[in-house]
């Protein structure tokens, strides 16, 4: 009350209107949680493993029916790069990242 009686020009938190709700969580804190795509020990995923399966399972069915759960992904994508993705997210059947993708400009096995 005392702000409304020294200020009586400005508009009370009660008279605004409610903000829109288009905060999108995981888009902003993605980078505290998420693992860095280039670092930590490599390792492919190979067939058989549960990195693998989900990886695959990304690439040949998760990408068309939740596309929003593959960020930056498409049907085109390799395995490696669904890997690549499933580590940063910090899965737990991909504890690694893959080997065969490299940072821009880097040379060598990792």
């Amino acid at each position: 009350k005392l702000f409304a009686t020294k200020f009586s020009e400005q508009t009370l938190d009660e008279e605004m209107p409610s903000p829109p709700c288009d905060f999108k969580f995981g888009e902003f804190y993605k980078e505290f949680w998420w693992n860095a795509p280039f670092e930590g020990e490599c390792k492919d995923a190979v067939q058989g493993d549960d990195c693998y399966k989900m990886a695959k399972w990304g690439k040949t069915e998760g990408i068309y029916s939740h596309p929003e759960y593959y960020p930056g992904l498409s049907e085109s994508s390799t395995l490696q790069e669904f890997q690549q993705l499933l580590y940063m997210q910090r899965k737990e059947a991909c504890p690694h990242r893959p080997c065969g993708i490299k940072m821009e400009g880097e040379a060598g096995d990792a």
